[in-house]
């Protein structure tokens, strides 16, 4: 659910008391639900109608408990078609075939009957009319952009408040439960009143919510939001958008770019598909616009960009690289050997910026043919301030990082040596190097696409943690991010990914892992990026050496620095310095080649 802005930070979203309470009983709901439904099923088994209402009765505590349905159990339930609406229907019809089992009269029937279609129909209209209002959501700015209009965070709060009185509406399964349990057994008008409650109240609020629903849609507050953001982009003092789009968990690719996007000046405007990011993302000081659908990303022409900078290839790019005055750059998350760094679809961007000339080299030889003057090598400009001696920042024991990196969505792109070797690396380390620490920091998608690995990781955290102090899970210190890791080791243990690139700013030594037991020359041919590493095979046999060379004479400090240059490039003010020029340059271009455009083929334009 999105957040809505307040003075540049998004706020919390409403309810959430109510929400961090349906957190912590989030494993209960499942419990609840099912305990309720078998008493149900028994009840109807043996006649039994109070029975029945007490199994209805746990469901409906239950779904009470899971408030706006925001906990993992709820939202299982909901994708597997048992949301809400679900449940309350299929646990009323448990009740009234209890009820029928013991001969309820038909004018008792009835008014039951009637009550349960007041409550399942009321429920699906409040859901049918909320969500049309939420369908009419438009581009919402969520930090440093429209904080100040009219819908900011509206349709969040709409989008709440719907969840709540389906809930609410929903519970009042419970009183006519009861309702019908007393007409059975008790004076027949109180029984009769609590069902006819039962009934009305949730008509009445399907009512509300439909009139409100109606009024809003045939007035033009959309609309004026939509002017007055688009005033707001247009007075955005900048030319670069930096688009991002992706699953939940690729947040990450976007994560490593922002304290470079969060240096420019101007700030770029930061264009997101999906709502996770917002929400997982690093902080930042750029303006954040959330664009959920297709028309939604025209918005972003009204900011009149020149450049569109993309970390990632995702399938929803495609509705930013139809606009053709835009220049469309290609950053890419990460520079490494892997397959997915020489990726034919990068022949749609006009241009890549690279981090040296073994990235172009890489995409010759993969066969994908593209000009040079597609190619604009800029370094890796986060690595901007990051140490280019062999010195370390703090103290303690020689330090080893080991940072392997994920399995990949396939067997070509599994370059990860967790599973295969990493717990028997992890065990020879510790036992025959005593003198050193050892830090342990897997990919943030360790274990994501295979069970092996997972266990493999969780059996490596196990260790290091056993082993005590000065041994350190980069985990239990989430405020350093790899690059603090960097600065506080001496030497790295990695796989062929873009760490290895990354840890050459620093001039320190690194083994690579070797999990397919390549033949060193074959093995140099396919990862050129990793022709200066101490390269360990599967077998661990030569793990010692190379250890002892990297902490010790570190002969190989001499091609590392060849490699250097070749795989980072050369920029005596600084990657970031290069990369702010060539940024530049691209706005230039942008412009240049826009203003040769004669004919957009649209009516609008």
């Amino acid at each position: 659910m999105a957040e809505a802005p307040a003075g540049g930070t998004p706020t919390a979203r409403p309810g959430r008391r109510w929400a961090a309470l349906s957190q912590r009983l989030d494993p209960l709901h499942p419990v609840l639900l099912g305990v309720g439904g078998l008493v149900q099923v028994v009840a109807v088994a043996l006649g039994t109608p109070g029975l029945a209402v007490l199994g209805l009765g746990l469901g409906s505590l239950a779904d009470l408990a899971a408030g706006d349905g925001s906990g993992e159990w709820a939202g299982r339930l909901r994708r597997a078609g048992l949301g809400v609406v679900p449940r309350t229907s299929l646990r009323l019809a448990l009740l009234l075939a209890a009820l029928a089992v013991t001969g309820l009269p038909a004018l008792q029937a009835l008014a039951v009957a009637g009550g349960v279609l007041a409550i399942v129909l009321s429920t699906r209209l409040v859901q049918v009319a909320l969500a049309r209002v939420i369908d009419r959501q438009p581009p919402t700015g969520v930090r440093n952009l429209g904080a100040d209009l009219d819908l900011a965070g509206f349709h969040p709060r709409v989008a709440w408040w719907r969840l709540v009185l389906i809930t609410l509406i929903a519970a009042l399964e419970l009183p006519l439960a009861v309702g019908a349990l007393v007409m059975v057994t008790g004076p027949q008008t109180v029984g009769l009143a609590l069902v006819l409650l039962s009934a009305v109240l949730p008509v009445a609020v399907a009512a509300v919510a439909t009139l409100w629903s109606q009024r809003f849609l045939s007035s033009d507050r959309v609309d004026r939001y939509r002017a007055a953001l688009s005033r707001e982009l247009a007075d955005l003092d900048t030319e670069v958008v930096v688009y991002f789009t992706g699953d939940a968990d690729a947040t990450y690719q976007l994560d490593q770019w922002l304290p470079v996007f969060d240096q420019l000046d101007p700030r770029p405007l930061l264009v997101l598909r999906e709502v996770v990011h917002l929400q997982q993302m690093r902080p930042s000081r750029l303006p954040v616009l959330l664009a959920r659908r297709h028309a939604d990303v025209e918005q972003v022409l009204d900011a009149d960009p020149a450049v569109a900078l993309y970390v990632g290839n995702a399938g929803r790019n495609i509705h930013l690289w139809r606009y053709g005055r835009i220049r469309h750059v290609f950053l890419n998350h990460g520079d490494s050997d892997k397959v997915s760094s020489a990726n034919p679809v990068v022949k749609v961007y006009d241009e890549l910026y690279v981090a040296g000339q073994v990235a172009v080299e890489r995409y010759a030889a993969a066969g994908i043919a593209l000009p040079e003057d597609r190619f604009t090598i800029v370094g890796r400009p986060q690595l901007d301030a990051l140490l280019t001696d062999r010195r370390r920042t703090g103290d303690g024991p020689p330090t080893l990082l080991y940072a392997p990196t994920w399995e990949g969505y396939f067997a070509a792109a599994d370059y990860s040596s967790v599973a295969t070797m990493g717990v028997e690396l992890v065990r020879h380390i510790l036992a025959r190097y005593p003198q050193l620490r050892l830090v342990f920091k897997p990919h943030p998608l360790s274990g994501f696409v295979r069970r092996d690995a997972a266990r493999a990781t969780a059996e490596i955290t196990r260790l290091v943690r056993d082993a005590g102090a000065p041994h350190v899970v980069a985990a239990d210190h989430p405020e350093l991010d790899v690059l603090a890791w960097f600065d506080r080791s001496d030497v790295l243990l990695a796989d062929i990914s873009a760490v290895v690139t990354d840890f050459l700013q620093t001039d320190k030594p690194y083994l690579v892992t070797n999990p397919r037991g390549l033949e060193r020359a074959t093995f140099d041919q396919r990862f050129p990026s990793h022709r200066a590493a101490y390269v360990v095979g599967p077998e661990l046999e030569d793990l010692t050496d190379h250890l002892d060379a990297a902490f010790g004479d570190d002969p190989l400090a001499q091609a590392r620095a060849v490699m250097k240059r070749a795989v980072l490039g050369d920029h005596p003010e600084g990657p970031l310095a290069t990369f702010e020029a060539a940024l530049a340059a691209s706005v230039a271009r942008s412009r240049a080649e826009a203003a040769r455009i004669t004919n957009t083929f649209s009516y609008d334009g």
